[in-house]
């Protein structure tokens, strides 16, 4: 979704909307504040250890003039996340590092899911080669860890 107000190259968020019947809606505020990208595609919200990750995707184009400045790194197209203690927000950054980004654009969306085994991993979407033609397939499953300060990391050499 986007909101009405504000810089359009930061209006992206993740909207909120209740229904006890699914035919009539509430919309609710979105689940974080506006302000870092034009657009937030693919979300996806997972509970690990009572912690709420929402993910998200988005490409380098839709940055944001007040992401660029705050986080002085080249935007990436990629996979991103926020955190929460509770399911309805609201969501937080804890890095402005994408979980798995580049600026060729290689991945864009993905699923965080369990292996059969019992274990995190992302399945990640590949979206354009090294020429920057469009891929569209999934990539095989790696593994998602989660750090001492609850940040998701994947090993973005086996991606």
């Amino acid at each position: 979704a986007r909101v009405k107000d504000g810089p359009k190259d930061g209006r992206g968020v993740i909207a909120l909307a209740h229904s006890q019947d699914l035919v009539r809606w509430e919309v609710r505020d979105p689940v974080m504040p506006p302000g870092d990208f034009g657009y937030m595609e693919v979300p996806q919200v997972i509970n690990i250890e009572g912690i709420y990750y929402l993910l998200f995707s988005t490409v380098k184009q839709f940055h944001s003039e007040e992401r660029l400045s705050r986080s002085q790194k080249e935007p990436q197209t990629g996979i991103h996340y926020l955190v929460s203690n509770a399911l309805t927000g609201p969501y937080r950054y804890l890095t402005d590092t994408f979980l798995l980004g580049d600026s060729s654009g290689t991945h864009y969306g993905g699923k965080i899911v369990k292996d059969p085994d019992g274990h995190w991993a992302l399945l990640p979407m590949c979206y354009l080669d090294g020429d920057g033609n469009f891929v569209g397939e999934m990539g095989d499953p790696v593994p998602v860890k989660v750090d001492s300060l609850s940040a998701l990391n994947v090993d973005v050499n086996n991606a």
